[in-house]
Formats: C-alpha cells, sequence, structure tokens
C-alpha cells in the first residue's frame, strides 16, 4: 500500500514539474512571440477605419479618415489647371495624419476613360524599395507595401498627367494601412476611398 502511495506521489509530483516547466515556457514564449509581431509590424488582429465622402473646394478635395468617431487623419488631393496650350495637369496627393499614428502602406490607382493615359510621379525624395508605379489594365497602379520611416508623417506625392484628348473624367482608388504608436501594437487599420472627379480642359 505504502508503495503504491509512493509512487502515486512522485507522478504527481511528476505531472506538477510538467506542468510548471510548461506554464514557464508559455510565460517567456507568449509575450516574446507578441513582441516579435510588434517590432516587425505583422499585425495579428485588423479593424476598418471609415472615411468620409470626399468634400470639394475649388480644384481640391478632403476626404477624413476616422476611427470610433475620432478622426485621426485625413487625404488631401489638388488637380491643378493645366498651361494654356498643354495637356501637362499636375495633380498632388497627401495623407496626414496624427503624431500618435503611422502610415504602413499606400495603393494608389488611377483610371481614365482612355488606356493611353501617362501618368508620371515628380521627383521625390523618399526611396522605397518596393515601390510598384506600372499600367494596370486600363489604370496605373502606384503601390508601397512598406512606408517605413516615412510613414510616420505625412505622404505626400505630386504627379504629372497627361490624359488623352478623349479622357474627360478621373477616378482614383485609394487603399491604405497604419496603425496606432505604442507599446506592442498588434492591430492594423485599414481604409479604402474612390475618388471621381472631372478634369481640367486641356486646350
Amino acid at each position: 500500500m505504502e508503495h503504491i502511495l509512493l509512487r502515486g506521489s512522485r507522478v504527481m509530483k511528476r505531472e506538477i514539474k510538467i506542468v510548471l516547466v510548461v506554464s514557464l515556457v508559455l510565460v517567456i514564449a507568449v509575450p516574446s512571440i507578441l513582441v516579435w509581431f510588434s517590432l516587425t509590424q505583422r499585425f495579428i488582429f485588423s479593424r476598418s477605419l471609415h472615411v468620409t465622402d470626399f468634400i470639394q473646394s475649388e480644384d481640391a478635395y478632403t476626404a477624413h479618415i476616422v476611427d470610433s468617431g475620432r478622426e485621426i487623419a485625413h487625404i488631401h488631393f489638388r488637380i491643378e489647371t493645366p498651361q494654356p496650350s498643354s495637356n501637362r495637369i499636375p495633380i498632388e496627393f497627401s495623407i496626414a495624419h496624427d503624431t500618435d499614428t503611422e502610415l504602413d502602406a499606400l495603393r494608389l490607382r488611377f483610371t481614365t476613360e482612355a488606356s493611353v493615359t501617362s501618368l508620371f510621379l515628380e521627383a521625390s525624395t523618399y526611396e522605397w524599395p518596393a515601390l510598384e508605379f506600372h499600367r494596370e489594365g486600363i489604370g496605373i497602379l502606384f503601390s508601397v507595401n512598406d512606408l517605413g520611416w516615412y510613414g510616420a508623417s505625412t505622404i505626400r506625392l505630386d504627379f504629372i498627367l497627361y490624359p488623352d484628348s478623349s479622357s474627360s473624367a478621373l477616378s482614383l482608388t485609394i487603399d491604405f494601412a497604419m496603425h496606432y504608436l505604442g507599446f506592442m501594437p498588434l492591430t492594423t487599420l485599414q481604409g479604402y476611398a474612390v475618388l471621381n472627379t472631372q478634369l481640367p480642359n486641356v486646350n
């Protein structure tokens, strides 16, 4: 009987040790994994942001980016009138955001009625190794999957559009991702917007 009790006690002690070791591993491993996800910006959770309709003021358009009723950023888009006898249309795009947030990714898709429309990015100080800027179907895609440290401040892009003579309208689709700064950010905030506007007359 004593032998059975002694054996049972040993088994119980062994089980307790296993539980303690597993608990210790979890206590160390889980926070380490979460820190790794945070440092590498591999977000575990995702939440959608609300982007308001664009409001036009002369040749500029503004939309507000809202999270749970709080405005955390805004999009600004401006189309300049071309010079006489020129089909060169300057376009300004920017996203400004609160200091407690950071932009992670940006995707812009420009579309007109004509597939021969040309779009160029003016000289920029940004250096993005993973930048995509090419024709995609009848549209032109500008995409950066990792804005890097540039995402800590306002992102401004200046384009030059040379529309085909048959084009009178421009459609811009905007996809972006951002996150709140802080201890172990694990949630990515994603937004989507579409702007349809008329192109200025090209003489």
